[in-house]
């Protein structure tokens, strides 16, 4: 997600931060079925009509997404993503954001940089690792690379 200013946002009971202007990375999960399924959740996600529940959905409403990355796994492995993507030279920008339920324990599920192109790059490196993925590009649509 791109966040075009600095701003201080409320994040449900998390608490308010001030999030710096930059590109922030969320990474979810998405095991379920229907709305919780993964293109529900990427649905719900990109959906500006929507109930603020998650911590990523204040977030959400403040910045402008810029690429979705996805992983498809009969496992859970988004603490591992998370972990690797932390090795890219990125930043926790809030304790606690969107890992208040993680079993191992990460600081956040949310990191933060200043340089786009290059996590883009990172991120594509780590999921090309795991088989089956895809990126989307919403700031170009018919960019699926």
């Amino acid at each position: 997600m791109k966040l075009s200013e600095e701003k201080t946002i409320q994040i449900g009971k998390l608490g308010t931060y001030r999030f710096r202007k930059g590109f922030y990375i969320y990474v979810g999960s998405a095991m379920g079925k229907y709305s919780t399924s993964l293109f529900g959740r990427i649905n719900r996600h990109i959906s500006e009509q929507k109930k603020k529940f998650w911590h990523i959905d204040f977030l959400l409403m403040q910045s402008k997404i810029m690429d979705i990355f996805w992983v498809i796994s009969r496992e859970n492995i988004e603490c591992e993503l998370n972990k690797q993507i932390l090795n890219c030279n990125v930043q926790i920008p809030v304790n606690g954001f969107g890992s208040s339920d993680c079993k191992y324990h990460c600081k956040a599920h949310l990191s933060f940089t200043t340089d786009y192109d290059k996590i883009r790059y990172c991120i594509k490196q780590i999921i090309s690792k795991y088989g089956e993925f895809g990126i989307f590009n919403l700031a170009r649509p018919n960019n699926t690379n």
